[in-house]
This record gives structure tokens, sequence and C-alpha cells, in this order.
């Protein structure tokens, strides 16, 4: 999981369903926000994206990678955009 500092403050609980290998999983977690930040998605949505990255990568053995697709499979409903935008 992880804590949003804004104006507001938000907790958000992790969304990995199983935890195999932790390896990575923060920089994927830096990688993929900024990624949608740069994007200009809001914080929270770029947070719940990279939250549901690490949650896929952490379900892997070793040092792994993910998908676009498979972000947006693990990533809480709804989603006011479509992959095929970012591809």
């Amino acid at each position: 999981g992880m804590y949003i500092l804004d104006k507001q403050g938000y907790s958000m609980p992790t969304l990995a369903k199983e935890c195999v290998d932790v390896t990575g999983a923060g920089d994927t977690v830096m990688a993929t926000l900024v990624a949608f930040e740069a994007l200009g998605l809001p914080l929270r949505q770029c947070c719940e994206l990279a939250s549901a990255a690490a949650a896929v990568v952490v379900g892997k053995k070793g040092t792994a990678t993910t998908t676009v697709d498979e972000v947006l499979k693990r990533a809480p409903k709804p989603l006011d955009f479509q992959s095929e935008k970012f591809i």
C-alpha cells in the first residue's frame, strides 16, 4: 500500500493478491507513477496505477516487468481512459 500526501491525504491498501518476490517493486512504483504523471493523469490515479503495477511484479519471481494491459487489469475500477491511448 501507499499513502498519498496531498491536501486531503489518502491511504491506499495494497492491490497485491500474492507476493512471490519484492525485488524491484519500489522501482516499478516510481517508474509507473512518473510515466502516467507525464501523460497528465491526476496524482491519485497515477498512484493507483503504480500500486497496480507493483502488485503485478511482486507476483512474479525475480526482477520482473509489467505491461500497460497487466496494470490496467489489476487497477481499481473505473478508469477514465483506454490503454490504446498510451501504447
